[in-house]
């Protein structure tokens, strides 16, 4: 009796065992299987900065189910709404969590903001003023309007660098004394440090107000860097106004538009 009661438990632990799996196949921790997926557009174009509606609808409306995107530097979406963050292309997924068989897509394209150019590089990219001249050069001076020392934008590179989102205002500002010749005295009225996130990435701000002098030549200078990782490498994005010439909308959108592409 013993022994058949003990096959007894067996059989039945073993049935339990069969009815969690089929359990887990069908709905359960791995999800209620998604029967059929759709989007109500398999195209959008959104402007710079817009938001659309995007309707998901799941046969059963309980299904399970992930979304994917290409390229989240472009798109987000969430709640059944897309945002665009930048411009560019990519293909929102939503797929069955239980079949990847099971899905629906949208192509996405957001657009330059207007009286914008894209610069890209194999690694980040931003938008500048089209009317601005672009320069072919790395590492230096990328686009600049009319005259150099009026406003120009910089890119440069290094590897991947986690102190630029530690550092202080003071750090920020000992490192541009240090690069400077001896020829050259700066005397800061202003330096703020600002932590953002945008497009997915984490991203530090930083603002000066100075004045850059060379004997008894002077010019009032308005700067904003704007850093982010990409990669296994760390980006920084400047643009320098002389005051008088400082746009601030103009900065905002180059800023808007930087993200990393990998």
């Amino acid at each position: 009796m013993k022994k058949r009661s003990s096959l007894n438990k067996l059989i039945a632990v073993l049935a339990l065992t069969v009815l969690a799996v089929i359990a887990c196949l069908s709905f359960s921790a791995c999800g209620v299987k998604a029967e059929s997926i759709t989007l109500s557009a398999e195209e959008v174009v959104l402007e710079s900065k817009a938001t659309q509606e995007l309707v998901c609808t799941l046969q059963p409306e309980n299904a399970t189910v992930k979304v994917e995107i290409s390229d989240k530097s472009v798109v987000k979406y969430e709640d059944n709404t897309l945002t665009a963050m930048s411009a560019g292309t990519a293909t929102v997924k939503v797929v069955s969590t239980v079949d990847a068989s099971v899905y629906a897509e949208c192509a996405v394209t957001v657009k330059l903001p207007e009286g914008y150019a894209q610069y890209t590089s194999a690694d980040c990219k931003f938008a500048y003023p089209a009317s601005w001249t672009k320069t072919s050069a790395t590492g230096v001076i990328v686009a600049y309007r009319n005259s150099v020392n009026t406003a120009n934008i910089n890119l440069v590179s290094e590897k991947k660098n986690n102190t630029y989102f530690r550092a202080s205002a003071d750090t920020f500002k000992n490192a541009i004394k240090n690069s400077l010749s001896s020829a050259y005295s700066i005397n800061f009225t202003n330096c703020t440090v600002e932590k953002t996130t945008h497009a997915g990435y984490e991203r530090v701000r930083v603002i000066y107000d100075y004045t850059l002098s060379m004997g008894a030549i002077s010019n009032t200078m308005h700067q904003e860097q704007m850093i982010l990782h990409s990669g296994d490498k760390t980006f920084i994005l400047t643009v320098t106004y002389n005051a008088s010439a400082y746009d601030e909308t103009e900065v905002n959108t180059v800023f808007s538009e930087f993200a990393g592409l990998k």
